[in-house]
This record gives structure tokens, C-alpha cells and sequence, in this order.
């Protein structure tokens, strides 16, 4: 067993060691062979010559006893002879799981797969099948089959409707573009099939849909097919055409009758050529509804109108989340003007459950502005509206502050642009209009890495017409490869314009660029950015070089700089700089223009820290300044700062009376983050801080005192001394994030105390590292807490073997109006009592009632008796359940699909000895959990994937034994 856990090629190696080895890797359980498990890394031709070798002669000297799961993957096509014979060794009697993938070229004829053998050996036994670019041509049906994932497969309808009408087991069906499929007919039979994906073109001409259970549905293709039928008991649906406009017109013209107890909804939309219009019927059970719009080549729809998605809304009386999505490459919809007079008024009508609006890519259209203002007057129970200027595809946590370059994703210039623009539409239309209840948050263009977007292209289609070499130019002592132009068109010598988009290009570009003409290189000694890091100036030595070569290019850079107009300064250096060096680049960057402010080093332990020039700050940018980042100093301010909405310190010398002094006077300020400042002894936030929203504090033992007064602090993440908390000023605490790496029983903490002193929260998460004590019965009550996220670490081994987990339903009896409860168990092993094979020694607490739950989530579900008996009291009292998930692995990131075969490498690393825990936790989910799962509960349970998660954890203590 020990063996079959090794990846492929340690196995191989392995099996020269002994002759046991090579018994057991002659009936090896798991074969998957790709170019990564196989090692293959020559062009496509080797690739192929050499997989079919080495998998022809594994395969011959497998035995094919004991075979479960077999899978190929080649991105050409492999000859029909060694494939018949594999494949006439990999299927037996015991096969489980099997995958064929190929990418062969257009017009080349598909592999026949063998039907007859699979029907005859592995008819019993196979769960999992995924082929993709073959024929497959069933008789029959499968009884133990649970997923089918057919892509590109040359199949008929009646062939498919053969094999699904026998299988009976069967819970997740995919086709994705079988272009002989010419219908679709899921037959009654199939009562365990809950999740079907259709990705078609134009060959499917009806779908007939008879699944009673189907509560997951994702159809890409012709939206007229979904009304034929079959999708009464559908909970979600996804829905999107890449052939066909006018998508979101038909949902909300045609689905509220096609699927009336849909409750979240997804709609992709290419184009809409017709607005949308009033549903004939209510969506009484929709609760979240997510509508993108894309621009596939340039702008959307430029005549649709925004403000008709409030038809949709008004059909959806119980929505509570709404979701719009819009990514364009332009903008081109008629703008706002200055009149808001000119806004058009929907009638009123009352969304009296929405409570968070999210509005990614918010443009200054005049309709999105319209439809923001619609949602605003109308949703009485709104909680948070969010509008992101830019759809990018990954949303940094912290995109408005400064951070380190290359987080963000690539922007286009011309969208650059339309986000100022929809900024200032925001500011004058939309702030007004936000009730004080509901929280307002705007996510403009990153300082940083959408500054430096977008424009690349322009420049490097000029550089294609008019550039004649690269080459290295000193005439300027710009310490960077220049760009020299032939010929440069006059248009482009529009002085303002030019400057500007000088001014978005990377670092490097833009000094490269500055050796044009002198339009470019006044532009250059103006740049309003100016971020230093090991990235943005191209540094590839080891540290002493990059050091020096940082100093001397920044130095270089900052002594011809102007120092006008300079809005950004950022600095990022993994070892000290000296003193005189920062001191006069900092007496050039901060201007009475300066707005962001980061200085990070990281030096060696004991170094004297740079002491920063505060009196050069408060004296010249202290009207201006934003935002400051500094880490790894000495800051001793003198006074306040106006206009700071964001303060990040990290590890910096200050004391309590000097940020005191700093911000008494920082009216303005939104966010604050301190992170281990050792000279912090207390921390005192006064009432003036009227703006504050979010704050951060990690602390060692040095803080002693702790005392918030800002009237409107929503977010609190605390990880330091937890008694620090109940120093007071957290009434107002919305979320809260605590935890303690120097302390034990956090969530014994929390349960006992955090209802008094954070009464009003509505987000906890709890994260402990050790828990010595059990969780105990909370002396209050938590009224307004929907959501609870509790993290238990064993940091370098098992989780508090002592802990009993039945305890945390004490913590769950306590927030009697909880929505989602998530339970995070990460440990290397797992030392907690097991469960014995009598269920009638489990425990039960006394009943309550759970109303309100509908999300549980264990993450590192195990084997121990106390997890299984708080899992049964969920279940028995939590009578609004709707979705219960048991992840038996903890890896960090999940797979959407991890349960059935996909590519090796998705899946995060695990150690044996909880990849074998994984498979006691099954055992104990089907023999305790399973029988007590009401109907009306949809019951996920992720086991450890059969590829990855079996290849991991022996390898080095194997590899060093062999």
C-alpha cells in the first residue's frame, strides 16, 4: 500500500529494490500517465515517442490485478493498436475510475473506444469516466457509474440515452461539445443525479430533462432548449451563449416559469441587441442573481440600457444579492452629463431583502448610474454596495493601498481612463445618496499596476513601425536599454497627452522611451509614479549586486528628477540602505503633491532601523499624503495628517503617545494597520476617528493597553494577547478576525467573552492554535451573528488531542440567528479517540433549535468520535439545513472537481498519514453520517483525490529508504 502512494516515477525507481517492490508495482492500483507524471520534457515528437514507449512497456508488465484507476492524457493522437491493448489490460473486474484525454488535429479520426471490454469486465465496478476526443458507441448501462464527463465525443442520442437509462447510480453527467449528439433525454431513472453541464453548439435539437432530484444545472448553447422541459426542481442554474445575444431578455422573460424554485442564478451575456423587459411572472425563490456582460472584442452593447436590470430585480422579491459584471475593452454607452437632473426614475418599488450589491467594471454610463440609484432609493435592507471601476479579473484585497507591483491584473489604457471618469461619476451622483446603514465600498484603479497597464500596446505597435534597434544609451545617463526612433509622427507630439501616457509605462519602458525626443525625457523627469522594487527595476544578480545596483539606479533616477508632480513614491529593499542615500531621495519625493508613501526593508536582526524624516513629511506633503506604508523604521511623528485615509506600519519603532499624537489629528483616516511595532506599549484610537472603517493590530507581548473609540469601526482583525479586547470600543465591531499564535484556548475565549464585548457582530473568525480547555456554554447571547469560521491548527502535528468537538455546539447554541457555520481542522496527524463501530456510544447534547442555519461547512474532517457527534447534532437540530460539505482533506485549495479524474498537479500536497485519516473519515461519514441526512440537505463530501493526493507524502522518506 505503502508503494502504490508513491508518484509514478519513484514507484518505478523503487521497484529495483526488492522483489516485493516489484511484485507491488506489478499490480500497482494507480495509473495516470502524462507528460508531467512521465517525466517528458523534448518537443511534441519525443513526447509522444517516448510516452508511448514507456506507458507500452509499463503496461505489459502490469499484471492488471488489483487496477482502479487508469488514465492517459496526450495532446496527439496515439496509434489505435497500443491503445486497444492498453486498455485491454487496464480494464478489469475492479476498475474504478478511468480517463482518456487527447487533442488530436481537425479532421483526424477518432479513436473507437472499446466498449465491449468496458461493458463486460469493468460493467460492476467503474464509478468515474471522463473521455474526451474519441467515439463511443455504449449498449448498455452502468450500475455503480456516479460521473460521466464526455468531451468532444462522437456519441448519438440514442446511444447516451442507452447507457443513462441503465444507470441508475449516476450523480454528475457533462457533455461538453459532442457534435453527433443531436438530442439530449435524461430519463426518469436517474434519481441520484444532481449536477448536469451542457456545453453545445447548434447540433442539439431537443433536451428533455426527467431527473427528479437535478438541482444543479449549467447550460452553454441554444437558450430555446431549456424550455423543453424538466427543470422544476432545479436550485441553480448557469446559463450562457457564446452564438446567440439577448440572453439576460430571455431569463427574465421566459425562466421564471421554466425553473420556479430556482433560488441562484448565473447568466453570461455576449451581447443584448433588446433591453430587458418585465418578467410575466415573480421569482419567488431567487435569492442571488449574477448577470455578466462581455464585451467579447471592444465595447458592450453601446445601446443597452443598464436601468432595465431593475425589471429583473422587481421580479425577485426575496433577492438578496444581486451581481452585475461588466468587461469591455471600451466604453461606449452615452456618459453622464452634469445635470443629474436629467437621471431617470423607475417607479418605486420595494426590495425589501437585497443586502449586498456588487457592481464589477461600474462605469460612468448613464444608465449604470441610473440603475445604482435605482437600487440605492428602493432596497430598504441594503447592507453594502460595492462598485469596482475595474474588472480584472482578480480583485486584490488591499488594490487601493500601496502594495508591491503585479498584483492586479492587466488593464487597457482606454479603461484606465473610463475608471476616473466612472470615479468621479461615483462621487457625484452616488455618495450622496448612501443611506448612513449602508456601507459604501468604491474600488478605483491600482496606483501601481494599472498605472503601469494598458499602454504597452500602443507603444509597442509604434516601436514595430518606427523602431530600428535596441541599444544602450548613455547620452541621457539613464541606466536602462533606450529605444532609438526613426521617425516619430507629429500627432503623437501632443505635448499633455503624451506626458501621460508616458507616465502609465513600467518603469524600465518609461526611461527607455525618455531617450525619443525631449518631450519624452521632460515627461520622464516629471513622472508622477515612482516605485522601486527588485521587479520593476529588472534586478536578476545575487543580493550584494542588487543592492548595488539598486542604489546606484535609484540614485541616478531620483537625483534628475524634478521632483514636480510626483505623486507616488515606493521603495522595496531586502536589506538596508544607507542613511544618506534614503534622506535625500525622500527630500526629493515628498512634494507638496506627494499622495502614497512606501518605504519597506527588511534588514538583519539587531540593525539600527533608518530613522525616518518626519519633519520633512508634516512640513511639505503633510496636506497631501494619502496613503503611507513604511516597515523596518524609526517614525516619531509630531502631529497629524489631514487628508491620511490609509496607515500601514509594520515593525516600525513608535510609541503610544507619538500615534496617538498622529491620530488625534488624522481626521480623514479609513484604514490602519499595525504590525508588530515592539515600542507600541499601548494604543489608544480617540473618537475623532470618525472615517475609521477597518483595522488591523498584530502584537507580540508588548501592547498593555488597547482602547478603540471610534464610533464607526466595522472590521477589527486582532491577532495578539485576546484579553486586550475586552479593554473596550468594539460596540460598533461588525466582523471580527482574532487570533493568537502565543496563546492557547481561543475559542474558549471567544465563546465566554466576545458576546458582551462585540454585541452587535455578524462575522466571527476564530483562529487557534491549541485548545486546552473545552468550549464552554456563552454567558450571552451572540443575537446578530450570521456567520462563524473557526481555524484549529496543530501547528506541527496533531490538533489538542484532549479537544472535544462536540463542545463547539455550545458556541452554535449561542448565535441563535446563524446562516453559515465553518469548521477548518489543518494537523499533519490525527490523534483524537476514533469512533468505535457501535454508533450507540455517541453523545448527544440536549436539543436546540438551529433555524437559521443553512450552510456547514468541515474542512479536515476526520475519524474522532467528538467530530462525528457534533456533525449528527448539526443534522438533528438545524432545521433549515440546506447544503452540508465534509472536506476530508485540508490542502489549501480545493478543487471544483477534485472528486473525479483530472490532470495531476491541482491538488494540494498532503502527508500519508492523513491521506489514510481521509479514508476513516470516509468509512465514517457512510456509516454515521449518510443515514441521518434529512431529503431536503444536499450532502457534498470531498475525498482525497485519486491522482494527486495518492502520488503525495512518501516520497521522501520512500525515495531516501530505496
Amino acid at each position: 500500500m505503502w508503494h502504490s502512494l508513491l508518484p509514478l516515477r519513484d514507484a518505478a525507481r523503487a521497484a529495483c529494490v526488492s522483489s516485493t517492490f516489484l511484485c507491488s508495482w506489478r499490480c500497482r492500483p494507480n495509473l495516470i500517465f502524462s507528460k508531467k507524471t512521465l517525466g517528458l520534457n523534448g518537443n511534441w515528437r519525443e513526447n509522444v515517442r517516448e510516452l508511448i514507449n514507456k506507458v507500452d512497456h509499463i503496461m505489459k508488465n502490469h499484471s492488471g490485478i488489483g487496477l482502479r484507476t487508469f488514465g492517459l492524457q496526450s495532446y496527439n493522437l496515439i496509434n489505435t493498436c497500443y491503445l486497444d491493448r492498453w486498455l485491454n489490460i487496464a480494464i478489469t473486474p475492479a476498475i474504478e475510475e478511468l480517463s482518456l484525454t487527447q487533442f488530436p488535429e481537425n479532421n483526424t479520426k477518432y479513436y473507437n473506444f472499446p466498449c465491449s471490454i468496458l461493458f463486460n469486465r469493468g460493467g460492476n465496478s467503474i464509478k468515474h469516466i471522463r473521455l474526451s476526443c474519441c467515439a463511443f458507441h455504449p449498449t448498455g448501462g452502468l450500475n455503480f457509474l456516479r460521473r460521466l464527463h464526455l468531451g468532444e465525443v462522437h456519441i448519438t442520442g440514442d446511444e447516451l440515452e442507452c447507457l443513462l437509462s441503465n444507470s441508475f447510480a449516476l450523480e454528475q453527467l457533462t457533455l461538453k461539445y459532442c457534435k453527433e449528439l443531436n438530442y439530449l433525454r435524461i430519463p426518469c431513472q436517474l434519481q441520484q443525479l444532481k449536477d448536469l453541464e451542457v456545453y453545445e453548439r447548434k447540433a442539439l435539437q431537443m433536451m428533455e430533462v426527467k431527473a427528479p432530484n437535478l438541482s444543479t444545472f449549467h447550460y452553454d448553447g441554444n437558450l430555446a432548449r431549456l424550455s423543453d422541459g424538466g427543470l422544476l426542481a432545479v436550485k441553480k442554474l448557469r446559463i450562457s451563449s457564446f452564438y446567440q445575444y439577448n440572453n439576460v431578455h430571455y431569463a427574465s422573460a421566459n425562466l421564471s416559469s421554466i425553473v420556479p424554485t430556482i433560488e441562484t442564478l448565473i447568466i453570461s451575456s455576449f451581447g443584448e441587441k433588446v433591453n430587458t423587459v418585465v418578467a410575466p411572472f415573480k421569482f419567488l425563490h431567487l435569492k442571488s442573481l449574477k448577470i455578466s456582460l462581455i464585451g467579447f472584442n471592444g465595447a458592450f452593447s453601446p445601446a443597452y440600457d443598464y436601468l432595465s436590470l431593475a425589471y429583473f430585480i422587481d421580479a425577485s422579491p426575496v433577492l438578496e444579492t444581486f451581481t452585475l459584471i461588466v468587461s469591455q475593452i471600451r466604453m461606449e454607452h452615452d456618459v453622464i452629463s452634469e445635470n443629474s437632473s436629467h437621471l431617470r426614475q423607475m417607479p418605486r418599488s420595494s426590495h425589501g431583502n437585497i443586502k449586498n450589491v456588487n457592481i464589477i467594471g461600474f462605469c460612468s454610463a448613464k444608465s449604470m448610474i441610473e440603475l445604482t440609484c435605482h437600487i440605492l432609493e428602493n432596497a430598504t435592507s441594503l447592507e453594502c454596495l460595492t462598485l469596482d471601476t475595474i474588472h480584472d479579473d482578480y480583485v486584490h484585497p488591499d488594490r487601493l493601498s500601496v502594495h508591491e507591483v503585479g498584483f492586479c491584473g492587466r488593464i487597457g489604457s482606454p479603461m484606465i481612463m473610463e475608471a476616473e471618469n466612472a470615479l468621479l461619476a461615483i462621487k457625484r451622483y452616488i455618495v450622496g445618496k448612501v443611506p448612513s446603514t449602508v456601507k459604501l465600498v468604491v474600488l478605483k484603479p491600482c496606483s501601481w499596476c494599472h498605472a503601469t497597464e494598458g499602454v504597452m500596446l500602443y507603444f509597442s505597435s509604434c516601436h514595430k513601425r518606427y523602431c530600428s534597434d535596441f541599444f544602450l544609451n548613455k547620452r541621457h545617463g539613464l541606466p536602462f536599454p533606450l529605444i532609438e526612433m526613426k521617425k516619430v509622427p507629429t500627432q503623437l507630439y501632443n505635448r499633455g497627452r503624451f506626458c501621460m501616457w508616458h507616465s502609465l509605462l513600467p518603469l524600465r519602458d518609461a526611461a527607455r522611451a525618455a531617450c525619443v525626443s525631449s518631450t519624452f525625457l521632460c515627461s520622464w523627469r516629471c513622472r508622477p509614479n515612482l516605485i522601486f522594487s527588485k521587479k520593476t527595476l529588472g534586478l536578476n544578480g545575487n543580493w550584494r549586486e542588487n543592492v548595488r545596483e539598486l542604489i546606484n539606479k535609484v540614485d541616478h533616477i531620483m537625483k534628475n528628477h524634478s521632483g514636480i508632480g510626483l505623486r507616488t513614491f515606493g521603495l522595496q529593499s531586502y536589506n538596508l540602505i544607507n542613511t544618506c542615500y534614503l534622506d535625500r531621495w525622500l527630500n526629493i519625493a515628498i512634494t507638496p503633491a506627494i499622495e502614497e508613501l512606501s518605504l519597506t526593508q527588511f534588514p538583519e536582526n539587531n540593525t539600527k532601523y533608518y530613522n525616518f524624516p518626519c519633519s520633512i513629511l508634516f512640513n511639505r506633503g503633510g496636506n497631501s499624503i494619502k496613503h503611507i506604508r513604511l516597515s523596518c523604521c524609526a517614525f516619531h511623528p509630531t502631529g497629524g495628517l489631514n487628508f491620511l485615509r490609509r496607515l500601514h506600519l509594520g515593525e516600525v519603532h513608535i510609541t503610544g503617545d507619538e500615534l496617538e499624537c498622529l491620530l488625534s489629528n488624522s481626521f480623514a483616516l479609513e484604514q490602519l494597520t499595525l504590525k508588530y511595532c515592539k515600542e507600541l506599549n499601548y494604543l489608544r484610537i480617540p473618537c475623532q476617528l470618525q472615517q475609521l472603517k477597518d483595522l488591523e493590530v498584530y502584537e507580540r507581548k508588548a501592547l498593555q493597553m488597547m482602547e478603540v473609540k471610534a464610533p464607526n469601526l466595522s472590521t477589527f482583525h486582532y491577532d495578539g494577547n485576546l484579553a486586550r479586547l475586552s479593554d473596550g470600543g468594539l460596540l460598533a465591531v461588525k466582523k471580527l478576525r482574532i487570533s493568537s499564535f502565543y496563546q492557547y484556548n481561543n475559542v474558549h475565549y471567544a465563546s465566554a467573552n466576545l458576546s458582551s464585548i462585540v454585541p452587535t457582530i455578524e462575522t466571527l473568525i476564530i483562529s487557534s492554535f491549541g485548545e486546552k480547555v473545552n468550549t464552554v456554554v456563552a454567558p450571552f447571547k451572540f443575537l446578530h451573528l450570521k456567520s462563524l469560521k473557526i481555524s484549529l491548527i496543530g501547528f506541527n502535528g496533531a490538533f489538542s488531542p484532549a479537544y472535544d468537538y462536540l463542545s463547539l455546539a455550545y458556541f452554535i447554541d449561542a448565535s441563535p440567528v446563524l446562516e453559515t457555520f465553518t469548521l477548518i481542522v489543518s494537523q499533519i496527524r490525527m490523534e483524537h479517540d476514533v469512533i468505535s463501530e457501535n454508533s450507540s456510544h455517541l453523545r448527544q447534547m440536549p436539543r436546540s433549535s438551529h433555524g437559521n442555519i443553512k450552510n456547514v461547512n468541515i474542512i479536515g474532517f476526520c475519524s474522532a468520535k467528538s467530530m462525528i457527534e457534533l456533525t449528527c447534532h448539526i443534522l438533528e437540530n438545524a432545521t433549515s439545513l440546506e447544503c452540508l460539505t465534509l472536506d476530508t482533506i485540508h490542502d489549501d485549495y480545493v478543487h471544483p472537481d477534485r472528486l473525479s479524474v483530472h490532470e495531476v498537479g491541482f491538488c494540494g500536497r498532503i502527508g500519508s498519514p492523513m491521506i489514510m485519516e481521509a479514508e476513516n473519515a470516509l468509512l465514517a461519514i457512510k456509516r454515521y453520517i449518510v443515514g441521518k441526512v434529512p431529503s431536503t440537505v444536499k450532502l457534498v463530501v470531498l475525498k482525497p483525490c485519486s491522482w494527486c493526493h495518492a502520488t503525495e507524502g512518501l516520497g521522501v522518506k520512500d525515495h531516501r529508504v530505496a
